[in-house]
């Protein structure tokens, strides 16, 4: 993986472990994300035109996600990429709360 990081570097300080009430591994989620960074950190995924083809296309999953609820549907990174996008703004968040990104 390209953003794995290495305990030896100058500066790298090992957290000890701490309590926490959260039950959700942000670590590991941290992880499981190094892979989609690295696939849409690749230029074409700043160009308008794609970006204005990749909001059609989620667009469409989200659809298909509607009519076949009980169907596993794995989007693809430029769908995942405005999905991520979508998560972030508060505006939008409430319309699909409940879906979490766990599949990597």
């Amino acid at each position: 993986m390209p953003f794995h990081l290495d305990g030896s570097a100058p500066g790298y300080i090992e957290e000890a472990p701490s309590k926490t009430r959260l039950s959700y591994d942000i670590v590991e989620a941290a992880l499981r994300q190094g892979s989609f960074f690295y696939q849409v950190s690749l230029p074409h995924y700043r160009g308008h035109e794609f970006l204005r083809e990749c909001l059609t296309r989620y667009k469409m999953y989200l659809c298909l996600k509607a009519m076949h609820r009980k169907v596993f549907l794995v989007p693809c990174y430029d769908i995942d990429l405005i999905w991520h996008t979508h998560q972030v703004r508060d505006c939008l968040v409430g319309c699909f709360g409940g879906i979490h990104s766990t599949v990597r």
